[in-house]
């Protein structure tokens, strides 16, 4: 689940305190809490809480060492002004739990000592939600979310190549020697180019951005180009073409050897 930065509750504005905290309170004199408050709103403001949105803002062409940046200048944020706003919500909770039960004590200000109950309350809960401990999960779970499309097709690219080269050597089998359009076409030979020519084309792109797939780029995009053709075309030669289908035939074979050692 991506990082959703929290709302800052009403109660912990320095606002509602002076509106709601009565006129006895008021004359009781200084208790902090408004003062801690005031405190509170700017530690809160001053936290940029877009970089823990990574997920929301991953990079645009993507790459690992931009997504690797965004995740340092989030546990910086985390470690810098998160950990600001931590201190002054524990800060504001501590205030507000003495000037309550000096407030309780009163009728007169019991309802300002209640207020300081709900007060103490939110800003724990506000303080929790900021420590490294609850942020520093939500970074790791962007940071994943955000690569996962592309996780998933490294591990695609590793997994299935080898079944894809065997699908498609099966279907030259199947095809006949000699072939025909038809045996061709229906040993589905387009299909199986195309599939194994998807895995093969993501090569590059997936290298360009960061990752190491331990393969040659240059071969990829060569084998790309090469079986492009007979990925997009259902028959690449024509009906009584003997020596075309030959051909097309020993091309795809070759094809076929040049996948298997991906």
């Amino acid at each position: 689940m991506a990082f959703k930065r929290p709302d800052y509750p009403s109660v912990l504005t320095k606002t509602n305190w002076d509106k709601n905290k009565g006129l006895a309170a008021k004359m009781a004199g200084a208790t902090g809490v408004g003062e801690a408050l005031s405190k509170l709103e700017s530690a809160y403001k001053a936290v940029d809480w877009k970089k823990f949105e990574i997920a929301a803002n991953k990079p645009n062409p993507f790459s690992l060492p931009k997504l690797e940046a965004m995740k340092k200048a989030a546990i910086a944020e985390m470690n810098g002004n998160a950990a600001k706003l931590r201190a002054a919500a524990f800060a504001a909770r501590d205030a507000a739990k003495k000037a309550g039960g000096e407030l309780k004590k009163n009728p007169l200000t019991k309802g300002a000592g209640g207020l300081c109950d709900q007060i103490e309350k939110a800003a724990d809960f506000l303080g929790v939600g900021a420590n490294s401990n609850s942020i520093g999960g939500y970074i790791q779970k962007d940071v994943d979310e955000a690569k996962s499309s592309f996780d998933f097709t490294v591990k695609s690219i590793k997994t299935n190549i080898p079944a894809r080269v065997s699908a498609l050597k099966n279907a030259i089998k199947a095809a006949g020697n000699p072939t025909t359009p038809k045996l061709w076409k229906a040993a589905a030979m387009m299909t199986k180019c195309r599939d194994l020519n998807q895995l093969i084309g993501n090569v590059p792109k997936l290298t360009e951005m960061g990752y190491d797939l331990g393969m040659d780029t240059g071969k990829a995009k060569s084998f790309f180009e090469d079986m492009r053709v007979y990925a997009s075309k259902e028959c690449p030669f024509e009906e009584n073409k003997p020596d075309d289908a030959k051909k097309a035939l020993a091309a795809v074979n070759n094809l076929a050897q040049r996948a298997a050692v991906f």
